[in-house]
């Protein structure tokens, strides 16, 4: 049997800045400037390893308090990101067959986008796959070439790229947006999978930046009070990894032998946010709206998995996957066969205090979840997934 290990949690304190990601100078005014004194209001304990605070008050003499494996404070680089979430082992694994996701979760303007993505730039033009500002997924196109490199010669390895956004609990293909909603569909066999995805083959970390970011610019967004450039949907971008040794023996009617299946899937959450300090109206109250609202299912669904592993009674829990799109697509990064880790991203703004404590005790939630880590490595099952992705399905 498979060996558990719980979703690992990793914080990143976005700094202080005023207003989230604002340049607006009307909304600036009526919030805090750093220099008047007022201090960020997350940071690690320096006598308790381990433990996080977040102060409540401007003169931090009222904190919530969190226990939290890895802590990235303001001044964290986008590297350190890279190497906290421990990518490198991440990307090994999904090269050896395993399933590997990670998600970035905050209230909007908290930075996600930016850790995810990095620094908008003309990535379809730059020569250089990473860049200092670039963010985990140009990083891990980079180390996931680096890794495929050293292997040459023993394992010959196909990459294929999907970029799906979830906008008003809609599935829409980002490589390809003329095309109608995707739908979303279940068996007994594969789980919830999408139909009719775009999958683009890269051969190099560039190709893979390239597509990704170019394809990025077609996501929902709009401006308002918190955020002048917020994302208005959630964004799955997934690698997939078909890797077929060089030298392995050939077995009688197959020529399956020894492929693993593996994949990389990195997700963009649409921010939490409240429509009284967005000022969302119109559109962009009905985008808010169905944001809050698949972040409420995800949260559900967290809560009913852990009510099941407390439950003594030891009966099997109903968890509420079927309520949302983005909790159907992530069924096997909560509680399922992925390695998965969670980038929980606050604002160290005294202004959103409350916003990071919610966020936390999201994420507190989040890992005491164990997934049970598994590499794909059946034949038949494998054909199967290949032609359906050959044939535009997405798993």
């Amino acid at each position: 049997m498979e060996k558990e290990e719980k979703i690992r949690v990793v914080v990143r304190a976005r700094p202080f800045v005023g207003t989230a990601g604002s340049t607006n100078t009307a909304t600036n005014s009526r919030n805090s400037d750093k220099s008047v004194g007022e201090r960020e209001c997350v940071s690690a304990s320096p006598e308790h390893p381990g433990e996080l605070f977040v102060y409540t008050d401007a003169a931090h003499k009222r904190a919530a308090t969190f226990r939290c494996e890895t802590f990235l404070p303001s001044t964290s680089s986008q590297e350190d990101v890279f190497d906290q979430v421990h990518m490198k082992e991440l990307v090994a694994s999904a090269l050896d067959g395993f399933p590997v996701t990670i998600f970035a979760y905050g209230q909007t303007g908290a930075g996600k986008s930016f850790t995810i993505f990095g620094q908008e730039d003309g990535a379809t033009e730059r020569k250089m796959a990473v860049q200092p500002q670039d963010g985990l997924l140009p990083r891990t196109a980079q180390e996931l070439m680096l890794a495929i490199a050293k292997r040459k010669g023993e394992v010959e390895y196909t990459l294929r790229v999907t970029c799906v956004e979830i906008y008003n609990e809609q599935v829409r293909d980002v490589f390809d947006p003329r095309k109608e909603t995707l739908a979303v569909r279940s068996s007994k066999k594969h789980g919830f999978f999408l139909e009719n995805a775009t999958v683009v083959e890269c051969v190099t970390a560039r190709e893979i930046v390239r597509v990704v970011k170019s394809a990025a610019t077609h996501r929902a967004k709009s401006s308002h009070l918190l955020n002048e450039r917020s994302n208005r949907s959630h964004c799955l971008v997934t690698i997939y990894i078909d890797a077929a040794p060089l030298n392995s023996p050939k077995v009688s009617g197959t020529s399956d032998c020894g492929k693993r299946y593996g994949k990389i899937t990195i997700v963009d959450l649409a921010g939490s946010e409240r429509a009284t300090d967005s000022g969302a109206v119109g559109t962009q109250l009905r985008e808010t709206c169905h944001i809050n609202r698949s972040l409420h299912c995800l949260s559900q669904v967290i809560q009913a998995m852990n009510a099941a592993k407390s439950s003594k009674l030891g009966k099997q829990k109903f968890i509420p996957y079927r309520d949302s799109k983005l909790t159907m697509l992530l069924l096997d990064s909560l509680g399922g066969n992925s390695k998965t880790v969670m980038l929980a991203c606050v604002n160290a703004s005294p202004q959103f205090a409350t916003e990071s404590v919610r966020t936390l005790e999201f994420a507190m939630g989040v890992a005491k979840i164990k997934n049970r880590p598994t590499a794909l490595l059946n034949p038949h099952v494998s054909r199967h997934r290949a032609v359906e992705i050959l044939g535009g399905g997405l798993y």
